[in-house]
C-alpha cells in the first residue's frame, strides 16, 4: 500500500507527534510512505532522515492552487500513491482534486471541536474523504452536528511503552532541585490556549501556601508565530515581576520528555481547550499524576475524574485540585490506581490497525 501523509504544519505538535507515531509504526513491508508538508521544519528533516520521501509544497497559498494541483498530481502519480491521508481539513479536499481518477481513498483525521463549517465545506468533506477519522468524542460530535456523518473517533496514539518503563532523567540535578521539592510541571508550546499564565498564577497561590514547590514550563514556540512569541513573554513578565524566577523556570524545549515524566510528580494541563491532549496521553502511559482544566479532550482521556480534573478553567480551581492532591493521601492514591488501569489505552499499535482497516476499505 502506498500512502501520502500531509501536514499543514512543520513543527512539532501534538497533530504532527502523531503523524510521525503512526509512520513509525506502519509495517515496513508492503507499504511506501512519503510526506507532503508546507513548509520545512522539524517534521520534514526528522522523517527525511529515517529514510521517507518528502516533498515541501506550498499548499495553503490561495494563489499558487492550480500550480500545486499539477505538481500534487505528478507527485502522486509518479509514486503510484494509492491513499492520501491529510491533517488538515481544506488540504483534504484540495489533495482529493489533485488525485481525482489515480487515488483509491483520501482520509481527514480532525483535530479539532470549534470548526463551523457552511453547507458546501460539509459537503465537500463527504464527498472527498472516505472516512473522517476524529481524534476525540468532542471533534465527531460537532461535524456530525453540521451533517458530517463519515467519521470514527480514532484517538491519537503514542509508544505508550517507552513512557511507561522509561528512566529518570537528570533533570533535578541539572536544575539542582533536592529531592524533597515538589515538582510541578506543564509540557506545551507557548500558546494562549494552552494556559500557561494560569498554570502559573495557580502554582503561585501554592508557594504563598509555603509548600516547597518548582514549577517547570516546558516547550516553546515551535510554530515561530510573533503572537505566540508575544504571550510567551508575557509570561516571563509575570514571572519575573511576582518574583517567582527562583521557583517557576522556564526551560524551553526538551528532548528527553519520556525521562521528565518520571522525575516530575505532578503534570498541570493548564489549557484553555485540547480536542485531545496529547500529553495526558503520555502522561497517563508514564503513570504520571496529572491534574487538567475541564477542556473536551483530556476530560475524554481522564474520563472525566473529579480528582484530575478543576471544577472549572480558572487558576483557583487548578490551585483547589492541586492543594488536594498534595495534602491528601487517599487522592494520590486513587488517581494512582487509575492511571495503572489505564496506562496503554493509547498504544499507537492500536491506533494503526484502525488506520490500517479503513485504508484497506
Amino acid at each position: 500500500m502506498n500512502i501520502a501523509f500531509t501536514s499543514d504544519l512543520s513543527g512539532f505538535g501534538g497533530g504532527e507527534t502523531f503523524l510521525l507515531n503512526l509512520i513509525d509504526n506502519l509495517p515496513k513491508t508492503n507499504n511506501k510512505v512519503v510526506l507532503f508538508c508546507n513548509s520545512n521544519g522539524d517534521l520534514v528533516k526528522c522523517l527525511s532522515e529515517k529514510g521517507f520521501g518528502t516533498y515541501i509544497i506550498n499548499f495553503l497559498c490561495k494563489k499558487r492552487v492550480i500550480r500545486n494541483i499539477i505538481e500534487i498530481r505528478k507527485v502522486l502519480k509518479n509514486q503510484k500513491i494509492e491513499i492520501v491521508h491529510s491533517n488538515g481539513m481544506l488540504t483534504s479536499i484540495l489533495f482529493y482534486i489533485a488525485g481525482f481518477g489515480i487515488i483509491k481513498g483520501n482520509y481527514w483525521t480532525c483535530h479539532g471541536q470549534w470548526y463551523v463549517l457552511n453547507r458546501l465545506t460539509s459537503n465537500a468533506l463527504k464527498i472527498c474523504n472516505k472516512t473522517i477519522f476524529c481524534v476525540s468524542k468532542a471533534c465527531e460530535v460537532n461535524l456530525q452536528s453540521m451533517g458530517v456523518k463519515n467519521t470514527i473517533v480514532s484517538n491519537l496514539g503514542i509508544p505508550s511503552n517507552i513512557y511507561h518503563y522509561s528512566e529518570k532523567g537528570r533533570l533535578r540535578s541539572e536544575y539542582d532541585i533536592d529531592d524533597e521539592i515538589f515538582v510541578i510541571a506543564t509540557i506545551a508550546r507557548f500558546q494562549k490556549i494552552k494556559g500557561q499564565l494560569k498554570g502559573v498564577k495557580a502554582v503561585e497561590r501554592l508557594i504563598k501556601d509555603h509548600k516547597k514547590i518548582k514549577y517547570l514550563l516546558v516547550g516553546d514556540n515551535v510554530f515561530c508565530s510573533s503572537v505566540d512569541e508575544q504571550y510567551k513573554m508575557s509570561v516571563i513578565d509575570y514571572i519575573r515581576n511576582a518574583k517567582l524566577e527562583n521557583d517557576i523556570l522556564v526551560i524551553g524545549e526538551r528532548k528527553d520528555i519520556k525521562n521528565i515524566y518520571k522525575e516530575i510528580d505532578l503534570l498541570l494541563i493548564p489549557s484553555d481547550n485540547e480536542s485531545f491532549g496529547m500529553v495526558a496521553a503520555e502522561a497517563l502511559a508514564a503513570e504520571t499524576p496529572i491534574i487538567s482544566t475541564p477542556n473536551d479532550g483530556v476530560s475524554e482521556i481522564l474520563e472525566n475524574n473529579p480528582l484530575m480534573i478543576s471544577e472549572k478553567n480558572d487558576d483557583e480551581s487548578l490551585y483547589l485540585s492541586m492543594k488536594k492532591y498534595i495534602d491528601d493521601e487517599q487522592v494520590r492514591q486513587r488517581i494512582k490506581e487509575f492511571e495503572h488501569e489505564r496506562w496503554n489505552k493509547y498504544d499507537i499499535e492500536k491506533i494503526t490497525k484502525i488506520y490500517l482497516e479503513r485504508f484497506g476499505e
